[in-house]
């Protein structure tokens, strides 16, 4: 479920949702990257609530309406490429059963780019998912990050040169 940019462009993203049916929000506001909140709700909560949890974080009072989003992609393989139409990536490591290693494409070959990563089922604590950079990119500096906590998740962007910040 996504959530438009509206015309400050901030942007919601549902992240995850959980076996207990509780999803995830995460919102940004580029190109601020410390910019963002994360809230969580039951799936059972009416959208009139959510609206009201959103409402209260954007003091313009703007709430966009909530629609499917097509931009999710689940990851139910030990290996992926990451593709630049790719946008929030869940990881099903419950259904992998063991490590998962996504590889980012090419900074100079996407331009700007923003990726939200998160282990939707929950075991990333046993089977970590390794995120790493093509070429000589990199993601602040090192040559891979790690989500090793279960239900957890990462949100980047790149400088447009050759290097992943996480926010």
């Amino acid at each position: 479920m996504s959530l438009p940019d509206d015309n400050f462009g901030r942007h919601v993203v549902l992240t995850t949702v959980d076996e207990n049916d509780i999803y995830t929000i995460t919102s940004t506001f580029p190109p601020y990257p410390s910019g963002y909140f994360t809230l969580s709700f039951p799936t059972s909560t009416p959208l009139e609530d959510v609206y009201n949890s959103i409402n209260s974080m954007w003091p313009d009072g703007y709430v966009p309406p909530i629609q499917p989003s097509s931009d999710i992609t689940t990851i139910t393989t030990n290996t992926y490429i990451v593709l630049s139409s790719d946008n929030t990536i869940n990881v099903d490591t419950n259904t992998i059963n063991s490590m998962c290693t996504l590889t980012l494409p090419l900074i100079s070959t996407i331009g700007q780019k923003r990726y939200f990563i998160t282990d939707i089922s929950g075991k990333a604590g046993i089977y970590n998912i390794r995120v790493i950079p093509s070429g000589s990119d990199t993601i602040i500096g090192t040559n891979s990050v790690t989500i090793n906590s279960n239900y957890s998740s990462i949100s980047m962007y790149n400088d447009e040169v050759s290097n992943w910040i996480l926010y």
